[in-house]
């Protein structure tokens, strides 16, 4: 019994394995150095290998067992980043370059009416995010509809939209679905919001943003 277990421990040692490697970058071209690149094996999610890039950007993963992997990145400052289903053959060098974009921010404001609200249970608090609301120079904020006051409708509408290299709001979409005219009037004012340009390495960019807006009744 020792013999034979012996001999599949030889034969697991010596097979050829593959070699993740390139650099990682942002979206202006400049290396990211510090950034952790890792695989995380598709069937056996406990096989994991992990590195950090070096001052140039360059990573290297080296002795990995042939199979489908995923690749994920990340650095303080950028977005999660991941590429699915990458197939390794056994002994191979795999070129793969990460680009990583400027991390999502974050902004919450709660527009407060007069009026009694008829809705009960527990209100959800919503914490977390990179907040960075000096970031905003003309933030206007929603008027409370009339009709949703007077028939004490509150709610949150929650938005993801991108910020372009000038600072403006485009791409705007509703992620909550709820009370059309809560949605209507959070909109009409995000749409005038204003931002700085968020700067990478001296170049504007554009990045993500979550924006809840909080309609409330005192």
């Amino acid at each position: 019994m020792r013999r034979i277990l012996f001999t599949l421990f030889v034969f697991a040692a010596t097979l050829p394995a593959a070699t993740v490697k390139g650099r990682v970058y942002d979206q202006s071209g400049a290396a990211v150095p510090r950034a952790t690149v890792q695989l995380v094996n598709l069937v056996d999610s406990s096989q994991v290998y992990k590195v950090t890039s070096s001052g140039d950007g360059s990573y290297q993963i080296e002795s990995v067992v042939a199979g489908k992997y995923e690749v994920q990145a990340l650095a303080q400052g950028f977005a999660f980043w991941r590429r699915p289903n990458l197939n390794l053959q056994a002994n191979s060098e795999v070129p793969l370059n990460v680009i990583l974009r400027v991390g999502q921010i974050q902004e919450e404001m709660t527009v407060e009416g007069a009026g009694e609200s008829r809705q009960s249970g527990p209100k959800r608090i919503r914490v977390g995010g990179n907040v960075q609301a000096t970031k905003v120079v003309n933030m206007v904020k929603p008027v409370y509809p009339a009709q949703a006051r007077a028939e004490g409708r509150e709610g949150t509408v929650t938005f993801m939209a991108i910020i372009d290299k000038e600072g403006n709001i485009k791409d705007l979409v509703e992620m909550t679905g709820g009370d059309v005219d809560l949605a209507n009037a959070a909109r009409e004012a995000v749409l005038q919001w204003k931002y700085q340009p968020t700067l990478l390495n001296g170049m504007p960019v554009e990045v993500s943003t979550m924006i809840d807006i909080n309609f409330r009744l005192k």
